[in-house]
């Protein structure tokens, strides 16, 4: 998505953070990986005041382009994720960020967000770069690494099916057996196809992916690839992750909103119900 846009920014009529507003709101998204936001930090810094109630962005713009170019982001929604022990991590300002922090009082788990380069001879560097990162800063393997890859590691995954360039797919190939991670939705659909994005010249493909370990298979349900909420030639792909140690959360309890307690009238009947009930036992 082109983050930029917002109704309240004045720079389109659609507004597009609302939209993302309302996603995380309705669907109670705790976290959402963001690619080509196009954000500068003046306006991740108002998007940030105009949603502080609910949504947290942390933004890692294009250093050369901010508004024009790349862009990544995590939005987390403060009603259902804990805010106070986050740790993010720019690997490569605007193209890959590291999100970690803790859910609820489980285990501290980490997201490797990455928008890859659109050129396929650019992929070989650019997971060079990540690879680098990890081995020279001691980091801990992420529990996901997701995003917009621009490339598929397999033809099924391409509509006309096709095979991607050996030397972009073998360089992410490489990077994600380091970092031991495996593509969740394949594994859970081994010969189905679906498509995540799709062009003007009717070809599709499943550039956007989520790759998790292994042992998070089974904590993982609910796999969904949708549309967007935002104008986007990209679909959105959401899936529960319930951590092995999380705490178990119920369906809650109806409660009385607490402007009631001063409706007198309600209060009366109430009370003459409370009377009536009594009288009869």
């Amino acid at each position: 998505m082109n983050g930029r846009h917002s109704q309240q920014l004045g720079h389109s009529p659609i507004s597009k953070w609302g939209s993302i507003h309302s996603l995380m709101r309705d669907q109670r998204l705790g976290i959402l990986a963001i690619q080509e936001t196009h954000l500068n930090n003046e306006y991740s810094d108002n998007i940030q005041e105009l949603y502080s109630k609910r949504l947290h962005v942390l933004n890692s713009p294009d250093p050369d382009r901010p508004t024009a170019s790349a862009g990544v982001a995590f939005v987390i929604n403060r009603e259902i994720a804990n805010i106070n022990d986050l740790e993010f991590t720019e690997v490569i300002p605007g193209r890959a960020v590291l999100l970690s922090t803790k859910w609820h009082k489980s285990k501290r788990f980490s997201i490797l967000n990455v928008y890859a380069p659109n050129e396929y001879t650019q992929h070989p560097d650019f997971w060079a770069k990540i690879s680098a990162y990890w081995e020279t800063h001691a980091l801990p393997k992420p529990d996901f690494m997701m995003g917009d890859f621009n490339i598929v590691e397999d033809p099924i995954d391409r509509s006309p099916p096709h095979a991607d360039p050996a030397p972009a797919t073998n360089a992410l190939r490489d990077v994600r057996l380091a970092l031991n991670v495996i593509d969740g939705w394949r594994a859970d659909h081994d010969t189905e196809r679906v498509f995540t994005y799709h062009n003007s010249s009717a070809r599709m493909s499943r550039i956007d992916r989520v790759y998790t370990k292994r042992s998070h298979l089974p904590n993982i349900r609910d796999w969904t690839i949708s549309s967007s909420v935002v104008p986007s030639d990209h679909r959105l792909t959401t899936l529960h992750f319930s951590p092995l140690d999380a705490p178990h959360i119920g369906a809650g309890r109806w409660t009385w909103p607490l402007g009631l307690i001063n409706d007198n009238n309600l209060i009366e009947k109430v009370t003459a119900t409370g009377i009536e009930l009594q009288n009869s036992l």
